[in-house]
């Protein structure tokens, strides 16, 4: 006789719930996001249902009410903490991100954002994982995990930062042949 499925080894673990409440608190500061510097007009979550690579969404930019093409893909981390600034550095530490999913962004042509979110007070912070791709070795650590620093300046309450990420993956260029709509 089979064991019922609420008793099986699967189980939504606390790590699980953080990571769905730092997803809500992004996806609730860039809801009704608007950057006109930048001319975004609208901001679209998409979430990923296969977890397998460590990519939970994904974010298209529209710029003047108009598709863009401009993605970004997601991961979020999320604490029960406050995140604090570490001393004498201008930068905030996310443990435990995963070597396989950092080998698995090297692959993306678009841009891979962590998103480190605090569910105690709201706050994240973000960064481009492939720039910290360039700057670290993948195999020397035994436990399968690294550490990640991410710019302090790079959070909730500065979001154009966010955008200049991913529209440094986008040559203007590139912007500028896409067909014009009336």
């Amino acid at each position: 006789m089979c064991a019922p499925f609420w008793r099986s080894e699967l189980s939504r673990v606390e790590q699980h719930r953080t990571e769905t409440k730092s997803k809500r608190i992004f996806i609730n500061a860039i809801e009704d996001y608007k950057e006109p510097k930048l001319h975004i007009t609208d901001v679209v979550y998409r979430d990923l249902t296969e977890r397998d690579y460590g990519l939970d969404g994904l974010i298209e930019i529209f710029e003047d009410s108009k598709p863009t093409g401009k993605i970004a893909f997601l991961q979020f981390k999320g604490t029960e903490f406050k995140i604090e600034k570490l001393k004498k550095s201008d930068f905030v530490s996310c443990s435990n991100i995963s070597k396989s999913n950092l080998s698995y962004c090297k692959q993306e042509n678009n841009p891979v954002i962590l998103i480190y979110a605090s569910t105690l007070d709201g706050e994240f912070y973000f960064i481009d994982l492939q720039s910290v791709l360039s700057d670290m070795k993948l195999n020397d650590d035994e436990n399968g995990t690294v550490t990640v620093r991410i710019p302090y300046s790079n959070d909730s309450r500065n979001l154009i930062h966010l955008f200049d990420i991913i529209n440094k993956f986008y040559p203007k260029e590139d912007y500028d042949l896409m067909p014009k709509t009336e």
